[in-house]
């Protein structure tokens, strides 16, 4: 039914392209677009997944494969992926980071020092985050630095478990669960933070470490996916092993003892995601890209 319907906007709209995010959201628009010959983008955000041989994830690797014109990889680690799985003609292949509204996210009043600091982290509550990494970690930094507090913005199924979890660690009454909340909110909570932290077990080139470096926080992060890609270790955060919360621990130890690295770390982080990450850049990218394949299929 909702391949059906999608032919029919396709056809009312006289849509010339077709741009897929996701996983069913990409079987419904290549299948609509293969009936109705209308080319077809699909962007890949993920390495790998727990899920990647459900049906659905087959499928859609499937019928990328056979029906796309253009894959956009958000991030190297995700476009090695995908050459590496041969999911489609290493020409049909582009690069197109991940990218935000950096100057929305940039914090003019993070200048007022507490020696309470704030350390966070922001990502749907799933098992990949590794939230009970965050929770370890703060467990153990706040046995020499107890005014430290913690904050995990997002929601999910995993919020009582987390909760349940935070009362064993100790830290129950030292960190906030926001639960869901909205763009807007988010980058409210960042600027209140003084570390931001990912501990996830994958990634692709995850939006929160993007928007983090761009509101200047130093970061933490494990040192998987596309991380690298935006946290450069020792220069705007530290790269830390996945599941390993006393090098999480020891990292953001370092953060609260000096606090000129915090500041050149930030500094470092606004620079980079300014000059690699901002949104203009990746809409030039994507017109183009669409220009092309108009072109193209005009000559065809």
């Amino acid at each position: 039914a909702a391949v059906i319907h999608l032919v029919r906007e396709i056809r009312e709209r006289k849509v010339d392209i077709i741009h897929t995010h996701l996983v069913r959201a990409g079987i419904v628009g290549k299948l609509a677009a293969s009936i109705v010959r209308v080319p077809v983008v699909t962007t890949r955000h993920y390495t790998r997944d727990a899920k990647s041989r459900r049906w659905d994830f087959v499928a859609e690797d499937v019928l990328t494969r056979l029906l796309a014109d253009r894959v956009i990889a958000i991030g190297d680690s995700v476009f090695d992926t995908i050459r590496e799985q041969k999911m489609c003609a290493p020409e049909k292949i582009v690069l197109h980071r991940n990218a935000i509204d950096v100057a929305s996210y940039v914090c003019q009043g993070r200048d007022e020092r507490t020696p309470n600091l704030v350390i966070g982290t922001v990502g749907r509550l799933h098992p990949a985050k590794a939230h009970e990494v965050f929770l370890d970690a703060l467990a153990m930094v706040r046995r020499t630095h107890p005014e430290v507090t913690g904050v995990i913005v997002g929601g999910g199924e995993r919020l009582v478990a987390l909760k349940e979890y935070a009362d064993r660690c100790g830290v129950l009454d030292a960190v906030t669960f926001t639960g869901a909340v909205d763009s807007d909110t988010v980058r409210d909570w960042l600027h209140r933070f003084d570390i931001f932290v990912l501990p996830s077990d994958w990634e692709g080139l995850p939006i929160s470490l993007i928007e983090a470096a761009a509101a200047g926080l130093p970061i933490v992060a494990t040192d998987v996916g596309g991380c690298p890609e935006v946290v450069r270790d020792g220069e705007n955060g530290f790269l830390v092993p996945p599941r390993d919360p006393a090098a999480v621990a020891n990292a953001v130890e370092r953060l609260i003892r000096d606090v000129s690295l915090r500041d050149a770390f930030g500094n470092r982080a606004v620079e980079i995601a300014k000059s690699e990450f901002d949104i203009h850049r990746l809409a030039d990218q994507t017109a183009d890209l669409y220009r092309e394949i108009r072109m193209r299929k005009a000559c065809t």
